[in-house]
């Protein structure tokens, strides 16, 4: 890891990639990221966060919930919890929520 210049470029460690990711400093010491696989992990523990508030909690799930098996021009349509955006709130949706339920809530 490489913190020169005021950012850090994170090690190239992801899917045999050459290249680096540039982070704020404090956003890397935070999260404890040194590669791009950790920048990965973040992410995908985050998905399902349609709140916006950096956990996924009930308000994530009833989100879904409420859209559930609706297509875009539903009555219920919600964008949002379209996560995998295949244009329909679904079980894979669902399922997006309910694999990080609780993911951040240790802040």
């Amino acid at each position: 890891m490489d913190t020169s210049k005021d950012i850090v470029w994170l090690d190239p460690m992801w899917n045999n990639n050459t290249f680096a990711r540039a982070v704020w400093p404090e956003f890397a010491a935070e999260h404890n990221m040194t590669t791009l696989s950790d920048l990965a992990s973040l992410y995908q523990a985050m998905e399902g966060d349609i709140s916006g508030n950096d956990q996924v909690d009930a308000v994530d799930l009833a989100t879904v919930v409420i859209a559930f098996n609706s297509p875009v021009g539903g009555a219920n349509w919600n964008e949002d919890a379209d996560l995998n955006q295949d244009g329909i709130v679904d079980i894979f949706d669902l399922v997006k929520v309910g694999r990080n339920f609780s993911a951040g809530q240790d802040k």
